[in-house]
């Protein structure tokens, strides 16, 4: 992915358009940083709603969520295999 960012010129300015319909500029790393802040920030209010409901929630890492969801589809976990 880094390869492609650089490939992509991380300074690249994108126009965009909010609901309302203001226009803005915004280079592409500040929107790949948005990206992967705006799931943690939901991540985390689901955690503390099911909190609030006196359960505990599942965990929201990701890499567990790649240790114990994508590679555990017929293959070994990071954890198993030491």
């Amino acid at each position: 992915m880094i390869s492609l960012v650089d490939e992509a010129k991380p300074d690249r300015i994108f126009e965009l358009e909010t609901r309302r319909g203001e226009r803005f500029r915004m280079p592409l790393w500040q929107l790949m940083n948005h990206t992967v802040n705006y799931s943690t920030y939901h991540r985390g209010q689901l955690a503390k709603m099911v909190r609030m409901l006196e359960h505990k929630p599942v965990a929201t890492d990701m890499v567990i969520y790649f240790q114990n969801g994508l590679l555990n589809r017929g293959k070994e976990t990071i954890s198993s295999s030491r």
